[in-house]
């Protein structure tokens, strides 16, 4: 009886799987940060958003296929924050 075959993980539809072409040069993309902010006298509160779309992307690759691996860095997915100073 044959064993069920191991599957890759998932891709998002608009990455690459990992493969030499992305260790040996990324394709480039766009991030859209955002950051709003209201001040009021010596205070200030922001909101702010990093990689606004989600954008799954790699930072950094490396193509040690000599070995039959690839090390990739995954860019950091999207965060988001408050943010609250005051001035004295």
């Amino acid at each position: 009886m044959a064993r069920p075959r191991a599957t890759a993980p998932a891709f998002p539809a608009t990455s690459a799987p990992p493969s030499p072409a992305i260790t040996c040069g990324n394709p480039g993309y766009w991030l859209v940060n955002s950051r709003l902010t209201f001040e009021h006298g010596n205070y200030a509160a922001s909101l702010w958003v990093k990689n606004l779309t989600n954008k799954y992307y790699y930072s950094y690759g490396l193509n040690i296929d000599i070995f039959g691996l690839d090390y990739l860095n995954r860019g950091t997915p999207r965060t988001y924050g408050v943010e609250v100073t005051a001035k004295f």
